[in-house]
């Protein structure tokens, strides 16, 4: 399949309210504490999970998404590693990586390996569950979270993230990747 260079979901506009989303929260040691809402998590800045997915096509190239202006976080933002924060429904940590592509990218995908645990500290400070994976299919964008996906090399995304708007997480994840030796061109 050819690569899809953009799509764009610009002309739907629906917004949806995550901030009663029950998540869990967890320790310095990625131990789960509780649950709580969204907005209690936030408001109280509680450390939380995420989990990345670094998605690449069969050329190796990654699919970057471009966060609608609407979000709360990073709006605007290209970000190589598609996810989200872990729901208290969810399973697990893989079980939220599978969910939120499908929900932000179309991408139903059964397998994805994973790469490492990172504590994140920043705006708020949260643990990562990163993973990889391969698509190379057609994706339908939620519109309420991706305005646009490009495809990207590694070596393209570490060019434009020295002149371009990339969020800070999944870059200093992709950083860490490479310093580790588990992700390259």
């Amino acid at each position: 399949m050819k690569a899809i260079e953009r799509i764009s979901a610009r002309w739907f506009s629906v917004i949806k309210d995550s901030s009663n989303e029950i998540i869990i929260y967890c320790d310095e040691n990625n131990n789960k504490i509780g649950e709580c809402t969204r907005k209690y998590m936030r408001d109280h800045r509680l450390r939380f999970r995420k989990s990345f997915v670094f998605v690449r096509n069969k050329e190796n190239l990654f699919y970057v998404q471009k966060r609608v202006k609407s979000a709360f976080v990073y709006p605007e933002f290209y970000d190589p590693a598609p996810g989200g924060v872990v729901l208290a429904s969810d399973n697990n940590d893989e079980y939220c990586a599978k969910r939120e592509l499908e929900e932000e990218m179309g991408m139903k995908i059964d397998k994805v390996g994973f790469l490492m645990n990172f504590l994140y500290k920043g705006q708020w400070e949260y643990w990562c569950a990163t993973f990889s994976a391969q698509w190379d299919q057609p994706i339908i964008l939620d519109p309420d979270e991706v305005d646009s996906v490009e495809i990207m090399s590694l070596e393209e995304i570490l060019r434009r993230e020295k002149t371009e708007k990339f969020t800070p997480d999944s870059m200093k994840l992709l950083h860490e990747l490479i310093k580790r030796n588990l992700i390259q061109e």
